[in-house]
């Protein structure tokens, strides 16, 4: 299994935009790429439910380009991105990963997971959704996983994005503002001690 866990220091720090660029470019590369975003919150009401905007954004991602289109340079992805995920249209005619598949856990509030779970009487299964990134993971080259908020944001009470990683034994890019580098180094020093590599949380940082 292949798969890469982005995250950042905080909300807004760009994670979608990061993760849309990383997914379209190896698109366009001819990599089969998947990409997930296990909750989203402050998900706006829709006629047919939730919607996760920053799920809809990378979905999009995975089809604006076909293998067979020149590479587009990452500092363009943007625009196309927004386009295809506003309208619900893919430009090339591929397949659009499916939103269910995408992002399983939908919340209104714009709370951290487990508080947003915890608002509307539910909890996040971690072992189910653990189950189901490794099952995607095996059917792509590479499984790009966006995170909410920070590297130790809880999905539950006993579960991070952090713990997620390492339960799936994936690295983690952190995602950080271009004024914010020692944000950045604190989101690298929280990391729990580690007592084995197999433990460990591998993070590389992007500004």
């Amino acid at each position: 299994m292949s798969a890469l866990v982005v995250t950042g220091t905080d909300t807004g720090a760009g994670k979608t935009l990061v993760t849309a660029a990383i997914a379209a470019a190896l698109r366009a590369r001819g990599v089969r790429i998947g990409v997930a975003k296990p909750a989203e919150t402050g998900c706006p009401r829709r006629a047919d439910g939730l919607y996760p905007e920053d799920a809809a954004t990378l979905a999009a991602a995975t089809a604006v380009w076909s293998p067979a289109s020149p590479a587009s340079p990452v500092s363009s992805v943007a625009a196309p991105v927004a386009r295809a995920a506003a309208s619900g249209i893919d430009d090339d005619a591929a397949t659009v990963e499916p939103l269910d598949a995408v992002c399983p856990y939908r919340f209104p509030d714009p709370l951290a997971p487990m508080l947003a779970a915890k608002r509307v009487g539910t909890t996040i299964d971690v072992a189910a959704l653990v189950g189901a990134l490794t099952a995607r993971a095996t059917d792509v080259d590479v499984l790009l996983i966006e995170g909410a908020g920070g590297v130790l944001v809880p999905l539950t009470a006993a579960v991070t994005y952090a713990d997620l990683a390492r339960m799936l034994d994936a690295p983690v890019l952190l995602v950080v503002r271009a004024v914010c580098a020692s944000p950045g180094t604190w989101s690298i020093d929280s990391r729990p001690p580690a007592t084995s590599p197999s433990t460990r949380t591998r993070i590389s940082c992007a500004v």
